[in-house]
């Protein structure tokens, strides 16, 4: 991850970067953890950011919104039938 968000920077122009943490996994929220502790490297962590965290796992874009309320979060979705369902716990302003 470091060494894309190096390569993202060093770009002539504006790079998006969609990062996806994958779960389960053993590590929980070691994962969005360090994935905040990259973007904050490189003050991608504040509003303007070129980076969006996305997951399928609810409880791990709470963990990127807890460490870094400015990056935008992207909760990706299986099963579009559940969409309704779900938009009572998703927030307002995720994409």
């Amino acid at each position: 991850l470091r060494k894309l968000c190096e390569v993202a920077a060093d770009y002539d122009r504006r790079i998006e970067l969609a990062i996806e943490t994958k779960h389960p996994t053993r590590y929980s929220g070691l994962v969005e953890k360090r994935v905040v502790e990259v973007l904050r490297d490189f003050g991608w962590d504040r509003a303007g950011t070129p980076a969006r965290v996305m997951s399928f796992s609810f409880t791990a874009l709470q963990r990127v919104e807890r460490l870094a309320p400015e990056v935008p979060v992207v909760m990706l979705m299986e099963r579009a039938q559940y969409w309704p369902a779900l938009r009572r716990v998703i927030g307002k302003d995720w994409l």
